[in-house]
């Protein structure tokens, strides 16, 4: 409660564009990327095992779908923090954006 007295309840919807956009990007993602390669895996077993079990194809799509949009969303999560802690940064150049991308993905780059 303290943070609407003191900043509006405006205060408490500052993040939630870069939230919607970030999961919006990233729902469309998993979802494209889960069915190009659905097909693909089902082909890749099917030479591999000669009777392949299609659930094990969709299971396999599925995880590669989720690494691949976990992998796009985190550079999105971390600029969303970096801009709720720093208002400021949602005023400036498009380059000094894109620097705080790349480094949000060279940091998890690290990580891994």
């Amino acid at each position: 409660m303290d943070i609407v007295q003191n900043n509006g309840f405006g205060s408490l919807l500052a993040g939630l564009g870069p939230t919607i956009i970030g999961y919006a990007i990233e729902g469309a993602m998993k979802f494209g990327v889960y069915e190009v390669t659905k097909p693909i895996m089902i082909k890749f077993l099917g030479v591999i095992f000669e009777n392949v079990n299609i659930a094990s194809a969709f299971l396999l799509s599925s995880v590669i779908a989720g690494a691949v949009a976990a992998i796009l969303l985190c550079p999105m999560v971390g600029f969303n923090f970096t801009s709720n802690r720093m208002p400021s940064l949602t005023h400036t150049s498009p380059l000094f954006r894109k620097v705080l991308v790349f480094a949000s993905l060279l940091t998890l780059a690290l990580k891994v």
